[in-house]
């Protein structure tokens, strides 16, 4: 599956959660409630965010040929998003690393704040045209589609109960 794929695959699971009653068979054969590993659709929300901000950050990094760096609209597009995409990707490892540790709250916000990033990157990179401008925009587009669809899925998450002390053996 490439990245819009699966996006549009997690927006229809999203949508048989949202309007799914535990009752209708439909509803049971789409994924209702307690039958979608919500916590497994939000690791592959932020994979393929990962994903496609790794093509992004490749671009701003200069490790894509065929991009002309010296057209003024991509110096000025390379200018801010090079720091920016790398700040986003940071945002979104910590975000799938609170999400494994159990912290919803902090997976959300990060993945938030990683979403905000990636947009004024974007405004950056609207004048650009031809293959560029549809593969940078493409390529942020599928990034923030991705956290907005992480960040939807972490909020219907139950936090994790808080794990017990670890026990010291007594000599």
């Amino acid at each position: 599956l490439c990245v819009g794929e699966l996006g549009q695959r997690l927006l229809d699971v999203q949508t048989s959660i949202a309007s799914a009653a535990p009752d209708q068979r439909a509803a049971r054969i789409a994924g209702a409630p307690g039958q979608v590993d919500v916590r497994a659709l939000v690791a592959v929300a932020l994979e393929a965010a990962s994903e496609a901000g790794a093509v992004a950050v490749s671009i701003f990094e200069g490790k894509l040929p065929g991009f002309n760096t010296g057209v003024p609209d991509f110096r000025r597009c390379l200018g801010n998003c090079t720091v920016t995409m790398r700040s986003a990707m940071q945002k979104l490892h910590g975000a799938t690393a609170a999400l494994h540790s159990g912290d919803t709250q902090v997976a959300r916000t990060l993945a938030m704040r990683s979403a905000a990033d990636v947009s004024s990157c974007t405004v950056s990179c609207r004048e650009l045209n031809g293959d560029v401008r549809l593969i940078v925009v493409q390529s942020l587009t599928e990034f923030t589609k991705m956290l907005q669809i992480a960040v939807s899925f972490i909020s219907k998450m139950k936090p994790l109960p808080p794990s017990a002390p670890a026990r010291t053996a007594t000599p």
